[in-house]
This record gives C-alpha cells, sequence and structure tokens, in this order.
C-alpha cells in the first residue's frame, strides 16, 4: 500500500482517521506470517464494526506486503498522530499479535519495529506487554546463533 492509498482511505473515513491507522497497523500484525488465524481476523472485524471502519478497507489492505503496508502506515502515523495515540497503536498491535494467543517470532519483530518508529522504548513496550497478557515480552534473541534455540529449548 502506498502513502497515496492510505491518504486515499483516510480521505473516505472522515474523523476516522487514527481508527483506521490503527486497524492498518494491526491488521499488517496479523497478516506477517501470511496466515490470518480466524480470531486475529474477528478482532479486526469487530473492531472495524465498533470504530464505523470500512471493513473492507481493512481486509483489502490485507492482500498487500504487509511490511510494505506497514512502513507507509507507520510512517503517516508518526506525523498525524500524537504519541499517546501511537501507544495505543502499540497496544493495539499487541492484541492483534496476541488474538490467537500465540506471538510468533515475525509477529514480536514488528512490535519492536513499531516501538522503534513511534520511538518508545523496549521498557515501555514491555510493560504494555505485560498490562495486555500479564506475561513477560520473549526476548528477541539472534536466530541465526544455536545458542538462541538451546535457551528456548531449555525454556520449554
Amino acid at each position: 500500500m502506498t502513502q497515496f492509498q492510505v491518504r486515499k482511505h483516510l480521505d473516505s473515513h472522515p474523523g476516522k482517521e487514527f481508527q483506521l491507522l490503527t486497524l492498518l497497523v494491526a491488521a499488517c500484525v496479523v497478516m506477517y506470517d501470511d496466515h490470518a488465524h480466524d480470531d486475529e481476523m474477528l478482532m479486526l472485524g469487530e473492531l472495524c464494526e465498533s470504530w464505523g471502519v470500512n471493513n473492507q478497507v481493512i481486509f483489502n489492505s490485507l492482500a498487500d506486503d504487509p511490511v510494505e503496508t506497514l512502513a507507509t502506515v507507520l510512517e503517516v502515523a508518526k506525523r498525524a498522530v500524537t504519541l499517546d495515540g501511537q501507544r495505543i497503536m502499540l497496544e493495539m498491535a499487541v492484541m492483534a499479535a496476541m488474538a490467537d494467543d500465540k506471538l510468533v517470532y515475525g509477529e514480536l519483530l514488528l512490535l519492536h519495529v513499531i516501538a522503534d518508529v513511534f520511538t518508545i522504548s523496549s521498557a515501555e513496550l514491555k510493560d504494555i506487554y505485560f498490562k495486555i497478557t500479564s506475561n513477560p515480552l520473549p526476548e528477541r534473541g539472534d536466530p541465526s546463533d544455536p545458542a538462541y534455540y538451546t535457551s528456548r529449548e531449555q525454556k520449554q
């Protein structure tokens, strides 16, 4: 999704810009692993309905490259959304990632990227994640390091 497309969608939802951007961020997190779980899609649909956003805009955006779309949406949101709004967007991204009750490594990385773009500290991301899930945020680690897998196996 290009900036032009994002702006076009924002223009078609006057007064709902924040909600639309938040839903697009959540949709990108949901689609990052190329599979949207039914619970994740249900969450997005319910949010669209409750926020009065046309769900076709969100669901159509899922066909686009989620990384490219996320980069574009974050660029727009960084300029258009307050810091408090950006924190809420990150909270919604955490909820989207956890809608299927599991956090895959790619979703973890996206949460860190979103926090970095919005200049939200790692400590605050950990607090947000804990507030939503009641679990500590997993460490990112380095999957190219064999010790990463050894450590994960020991924890399991």
